[in-house]
């Protein structure tokens, strides 16, 4: 269950890369996105962040019907080849140019940073003792083309942005 607190035997950035799996589950992304029916969903992690060992226990771990596969990135030039771009310790201007860089790709933004989400990354995961709360900015997945389906927004904490 998605808003179910962390196996208390589970590592945080196992229980994280569970989540993003999980929250991954709940997008619909435009046809166009992938080359071609037997694609893969590509998670991506820009920035520094303990998550990176266990996302790449995703490989081979089945999305919505697509294998998944994980890589690291070192820059988030488009076109970045990814649908799901958990982003990492980043500085706050830095976030904001690759937020403003990915604006409108088909990527789903995830990342735990504060202000994640007002600054228009899709969905910011917040952590408050055993609990986890999700925010989601609908407006920057609408600009990107995803669809957020209907049960995790009822569990979720829709925001607005904020100009920095």
């Amino acid at each position: 269950m998605i808003g179910a607190p962390a196996r208390a035997e589970e590592p945080p950035s196992m229980a994280r890369a569970t989540l993003v799996y999980n929250l991954s589950k709940f997008v619909v992304w435009p046809e166009k996105v992938f080359s071609d029916p037997d694609a893969p969903c590509t998670f991506c992690l820009l920035g520094q962040d303990e998550i990176e060992k266990e996302l790449a226990l995703l490989n081979g771990q089945i999305l919505n019907g697509r294998k998944v596969i994980f890589r690291p990135v070192q820059e988030p030039t488009p076109p970045l080849e990814c649908q799901v771009l958990v982003i990492g310790i980043l500085e706050e201007t830095a976030l904001t140019a690759v937020l403003e860089l990915l604006e409108r790709q088909p990527i789903f933004t995830v990342s735990d940073t504060p202000r994640f989400a007002k600054l228009g990354g899709m969905v910011e995961i917040v952590s408050s003792g055993a609990r986890v709360f999700f925010h989601i900015n609908l407006d920057a997945a609408k600009r990107a083309g995803l669809i957020i389906k209907a049960p995790l927004l009822q569990i979720a904490t829709v925001i607005r942005e904020t100009i920095p």
